[in-house]
């Protein structure tokens, strides 16, 4: 063999050892011996391996289109979740995090591990709008080497780690910190053609910070507040009018911030641009919304979506994105007398 090469091959050797034993160590994160080793002894080979490094993480984010999903693990402080749109069972958006113990952290390493992610082509080019998995490594202070898939289609070595990711999210989602819950009464199930759809919402500070939600409505800004209204029964006319934008078997309607109304907070004098809700008990809001639409006679399924969205004025603990709030049905009737 020749002998640059390999002496090549003898540096690369001691600089892997040596860079494997500077960042996993033989010590626990707070310094102490693992259980069942002695200080000063050398763990064997495979728990070494599953040694999770105190400055290493791991970013995964789900671009959904209308919204994403953005996660942190982080073995050494705080993993977070970032939600922008709704991921069920609740009707919530918001920021959630909690220091996980070092067991779990090191079960979800190994699986990104195992996933073989980084020795997957990814695609170079995508079509606009397609929801996409972005996920990477890194060290403190290092920029992580990202790889993006398209969500549809994942390769198979992906499915058990995002299945995984899965199960993570929804254990962090069990630590809200700046979250907002939505839920919606209907005033009547029955309106007449023409006639006021009216809504009462409540907004929930369901975390543990306060929450800013004066970005949903502010006097300069129009459009956030949308009322999707889709035909689910038989009968009835085809075609809906009166709405902003048609959509099938039905309208979306933009609420004018004119028809939106923060209720408490005006009476108060805050008014929306300066609504913050505490957090604890009756941290709530209720804002009342009464939408006009010349809407075909029929049964509709009625969703709500309010936009919460960043701006400079925002406060720290301001909510970013969509929150839709399903809201049951509808029946629009015909006037009587009126054909």
């Amino acid at each position: 063999m020749d002998s640059p090469v390999f002496i090549r091959m003898i540096l690369c050797l001691f600089i892997g050892h040596s860079m494997l034993f500077l960042t996993a160590g033989p010590g626990r994160l707070d310094g102490q011996a693992p259980p069942g080793i002695a200080s000063g002894d050398t763990p064997s080979p495979s728990r070494d391996q599953d040694r999770v490094m105190s400055d290493w993480f791991f970013v995964y984010n789900q671009d959904l289109g209308m919204g994403s999903v953005a996660v942190t693990v982080h073995p050494a402080g705080q993993s977070t979740v970032r939600i922008t749109r709704n991921l069920g069972p609740r009707d919530e958006i918001g920021f959630y995090g909690v220091a996980l113990d070092e067991e779990g952290i090191a079960g979800i390493r190994r699986t990104i591990q195992r996933s073989g992610y980084r020795e997957i082509p990814t695609a170079t080019t995508l079509p606009p709008g397609t929801a996409t998995l972005t996920l990477g490594e890194g060290r403190a202070g290092e920029v992580p080497q990202l790889s993006t898939f398209p969500l549809g289609g994942l390769p198979e070595p992906l499915l058990g780690l995002v299945a995984a990711m899965d199960a993570f999210i929804e254990e962090v989602r069990a630590h809200p910190i700046r979250v907002i819950r939505g839920g919606v009464r209907v005033e009547s199930r029955t309106v007449q053609r023409g006639a006021p759809l009216a809504l009462d919402v409540t907004l929930t500070n369901v975390g543990t910070d306060p929450v800013d939600v004066g970005n949903l409505v502010r006097a300069d800004q129009e459009g956030r507040v949308r009322l999707s209204l889709r035909r689910s029964g038989a009968g009835g006319e085809r075609e809906g009018t009166g709405g902003d934008q048609e959509v099938a078997e039905g309208v979306l309607l933009e609420v004018p911030a004119s028809a939106v109304g923060f209720g408490a907070l005006e009476e108060e004098g805050r008014g929306p641009a300066t609504a913050v809700l505490e957090p604890g008990a009756g941290a709530e809001v209720s804002i009342r919304i009464q939408q006009t639409g010349d809407l075909p006679t029929g049964t509709y399924d009625i969703a709500l979506f309010l936009d919460f969205p960043a701006s400079g004025a925002d406060g720290a603990g301001a909510v970013h994105g969509t929150l839709r709030i399903d809201s049951g049905q509808v029946e629009v009737v015909g006037v009587p007398g009126m054909r």
